[in-house]
């Protein structure tokens, strides 16, 4: 007599991996995001966790990968905004700005400059 196997149980398996795959996924996502929003505050790379996070979730749930694809694009209109602001600031300040005025001696060190606040000859006297 032959004995058969035993009855697969790899549905029941599987569906406990997915289950415990699902609560890891849940956990580290709200962990990293939750530090990432307390990092908006705090010093630190708060944005880039938030949006890692908000990636981990989305592996799992819909709502976080509308979100983390909002927050995304949020964040790269952002940081574009800042670059160009930190751009134009810097062209601007290029162009307003006076060349250095310090005059050399010939072995290389600064040459003394008159006292500005010093009375000129010819000047009011009091």
């Amino acid at each position: 007599m032959s004995e058969s196997p035993p009855p697969s149980d790899s549905g029941v398996s599987h569906r406990l991996g997915r289950a415990a795959r699902q609560v890891i996924i849940t956990v580290v996502g709200v962990a990293v995001t939750v530090v990432g929003v307390a990092l908006l505050v705090l010093p630190g790379p708060g944005l880039l966790l938030v949006v890692a996070g908000l990636a981990i979730l989305a592996t799992e749930y819909r709502w976080a990968r509308r979100l983390y694809v909002y927050t995304r694009e949020r964040s790269r209109t952002a940081v574009k905004g800042a670059r160009d602001r930190v751009e134009a600031r810097r062209h601007s300040h290029d162009r307003t700005s006076s060349p250095s005025t310090i005059d050399l001696t010939d072995d290389g060190h600064a040459a003394e400059q008159p006292d500005s606040s010093a009375e000129q000859p010819g000047g009011p006297t009091g």
